[in-house]
């Protein structure tokens, strides 16, 4: 059916990442723990734009570029795109980053790394270890804590972008049932 082959593309195109995966991995593995924070911030702050602009009827009605870090969080998990378990770990990493944007020398202590591990809502820690090779909690490292976040957000973004289109294409489809 014609209706269901035009929803399978758009849903295809929506269930694609923001970003360049094998970039986020590169950009989040290769740096020192300074850029991995700042570059952390940067795509969780595109992720929540996507998040915002996507939920947006009229997106040229806002401009992105003027809210708030925080406001885009706020709206994520207001929108109940984002649970709101994530808030404590991203206001962290958010914070982080403004703190090593006001010092000069900047050394983030091995506990800060425990406490954003333990930040992290439950099942979003289970799948950030390494099931192959056993990693243990102590293991994980700030690169797979960061890219796992970004990776979730960003799913959660896709699934609320096919919700909207599934939603779109069961009024499509209802109308068609009740003219039979």
């Amino acid at each position: 059916d014609h209706l269901q082959s035009e929803r399978d593309r758009e849903i295809a195109l929506v269930e694609q990442f923001s970003f360049e995966l094998p970039q986020l991995g590169l950009h989040l593995k290769a740096d020192e723990t300074a850029m991995k924070i700042i570059r952390a911030q940067l795509y969780i702050e595109h992720v929540l734009s996507g998040i915002v602009g996507d939920a947006l009827i009229d997106p040229s009605a806002v401009d992105l570029n003027k809210l708030g870090f925080g406001t885009k969080l706020g709206l994520a998990i207001g929108l109940g795109i984002l649970p709101k378990t994530l808030r404590p770990v991203v206001v962290r990493i958010n914070d982080l980053r403004n703190e090593m944007s006001h010092s000069l020398i900047f050394s983030m202590p091995e506990m800060e790394k425990d406490r954003l591990w333990h930040l992290l809502p439950n099942e979003l820690r289970e799948a950030t270890l390494d099931q192959e090779v056993q990693t243990t909690p102590e293991k994980v490292t700030l690169s797979r804590i960061f890219i796992s976040l970004v990776i979730f957000m960003d799913v959660c973004r896709q699934r609320a972008a096919a919700f909207r289109i599934d939603r779109k294409y069961a009024a499509i489809n209802l109308g068609r049932i009740i003219d039979k």
